[in-house]
């Protein structure tokens, strides 16, 4: 027959249920305000920040890298939200981090109306994002692909944002200027730039994926390999972006074949000092 607990047991069972489940909660709580994965943080502001280090450091370029921060931890939230299908715990991230994206992005484009231009196709990535989100598949190929081409076309932006043009230049100047004042990339060096960035975090999810996800799947690291030597070929022109990209050769050649599995942790790790390791080439190679 059944054991009956007293009355002080089943208090003392119960105040153990909370507070195990207290830490949950506040775990809950963080995770939904900010993400925490590093490599994810990593590839996200990696290049929007080697941008402001080689394009020059402005007020308004630094105020486009905080503005896409904060978007980037409202997508977060905003996902976190919409995967949950609107969980009321969820909410009050999403709408702060909305708020203040909303206002930085507002006085950057009081300070560079050009940035509009930019504003569609960053609307089509979101919009994908967020039919990921609700599909809870932000871990999807799909999802990640978009996540790295809005942080490689903020690279872009920032490095081709500038203040409009005091007053107008006679000829051929004032036409620049007059591009500069778009933020549309008229320098071959930044595409340059944005498409490395591009090749590269591409190169970062393909890789993780057949070290955690797709492990056992000779397939996915047979398109792995073949991004990488692309990423070499693409790179002979410049010895130090050749240099790495042959580093990340060899890392997705060899990591996916090693017999211990890896934890989680370490590979993010890992990509987190390949990103590093990129972001300084670049510097070096375009500064």
């Amino acid at each position: 027959m059944p054991i009956e607990r007293t009355h002080y047991e089943a208090s003392n069972a119960s105040r153990e249920t909370r507070l195990r489940a207290r830490p949950l909660r506040r775990r809950v709580f963080a995770d939904a305000w900010l993400s925490n994965q590093p490599g994810a943080w990593s590839l996200a502001l990696a290049p929007p920040l080697s941008a402001l280090v080689i394009f020059g450091f402005t007020p308004l370029r630094l105020l486009a890298c905080v503005t896409w921060a904060s978007g980037y931890s409202f997508i977060f939230a905003g996902a976190q939200w919409l995967s949950r299908h609107f969980r009321r715990q969820f909410l009050p991230a999403s709408c702060f981090w909305s708020a203040l994206t909303a206002i930085l992005g507002a006085m950057l484009v009081i300070a560079a109306p050009g940035v509009l231009l930019w504003t569609p196709a960053f609307a089509v990535l979101m919009l994908v994002y967020a039919g990921c989100a609700w599909r809870r598949q932000t871990m999807s190929f799909g999802a990640e692909v978009v996540a790295v081409i809005a942080a490689s076309s903020m690279a872009v932006l920032i490095a081709t944002i500038s203040n409009p043009p005091m007053q107008a230049v006679p000829g051929a100047s004032d036409v620049s200027a007059s591009l500069d004042s778009l933020a549309l990339p008229t320098s071959p060096s930044v595409l340059v730039f944005g498409m490395a960035w591009l090749l590269q975090e591409l190169g970062a999810i393909l890789h993780v994926r057949t070290m955690l996800r797709r492990r056992r799947r000779t397939v996915m690291k047979r398109v792995s390999l073949i991004w990488h030597v692309l990423m070499v070929l693409l790179s002979l022109r410049y010895a130090l972006l050749e240099f790495t990209a042959m580093l990340l050769l060899a890392r997705a050649a060899v990591m996916p074949n090693v017999p211990v599995r890896l934890r989680v942790k370490t590979v993010g790790m890992i990509e987190m000092a390949c990103t590093l390791l990129t972001c300084v080439s670049l510097v070096l190679t375009f500064r």
